[in-house]
């Protein structure tokens, strides 16, 4: 945790994986292993398959001069990486999703207000539209979804944060509960939708990690929460 070393990501697809370990990628497929680069910025926060198979992640890094940052994609295939999109008027990139359900690639950003925003893509980031943005409540990391709505919680340090869903049919969003602190992970399996939320300094003197689960996607219950450790957030993190 002092260092930041160890394994940041690790997704399967069909045949093959992605390691994130120690700031570099590795490959495996078919009991072999490979590393692929090196991460740029720091540790991406959310990162995603296409529908072919190919390994996306965004760029997460402090940014304070907000200079241009990207959206990486390795081809599996041709075993070459790309830039697939760049913004030049956001601080970071926090998540990038492949939503089955739609066939299409989401994008959450951050930090301030006017760059806090989810995105969308159905042709392959020849073009990204903004769905919806502009304030706190809608600074997000992480979506999960289903085929009637978008999920997400807000990532909001220093306001209260719910757990939304946004109709796909009109994008229509709705507040469905109030959460403990900013919501940093998420994950469904089936028809059951997992939030976790993270525990950040100062954050309306919340102390507690919550676990919160939905099986409608309607109705949250808090099924377990856990007071955060003693230990420096600046040094071992939150």
């Amino acid at each position: 945790r002092l260092f930041r070393m160890g394994v940041h990501h690790f997704l399967i697809n069909e045949n093959h994986g992605i390691v994130a370990f120690n700031k570099e990628f590795y490959f495996f497929q078919n009991g072999n292993i490979n590393k692929i680069g090196k991460i740029k910025g720091s540790r991406p926060l959310v990162t995603s398959f296409d529908n072919s198979g190919n390994f996306l992640y965004g760029e997460y890094k402090s940014n304070k001069e907000r200079n241009k940052i990207d959206i990486h994609c390795y081809d599996v295939k041709n075993e070459t990486w790309s830039v697939k999109w760049t913004f030049d008027n956001i601080r970071h990139i926090h998540g990038v999703f492949y939503d089955k359900y739609s066939d299409s690639i989401w994008v959450t950003t951050g930090d301030l207000d006017s760059e806090s925003s989810i995105w969308n893509t159905n042709d392959n980031f020849n073009s990204l539209n903004k769905i919806c943005g502009g304030n706190q409540q809608l600074r997000c990391i992480q979506l999960l979804f289903n085929k009637n709505f978008v999920y997400f919680g807000s990532d909001a340090p220093d306001e209260e944060n719910f757990i939304y869903r946004m109709s796909r049919n009109n994008w229509k969003i709705e507040k469905l509960c109030k959460v403990g602190g900013p919501v940093f992970y998420g994950i469904s399996n089936n028809e059951n939708l997992f939030f976790s939320t993270s525990v950040e300094p100062g954050h309306l003197d919340n102390d507690q990690s919550e676990i919160w689960h939905s099986k409608d996607g309607k109705n949250w219950e808090m099924i377990h929460s856990t007071k955060k450790d003693f230990l420096s957030m600046k040094f071992f993190q939150y």
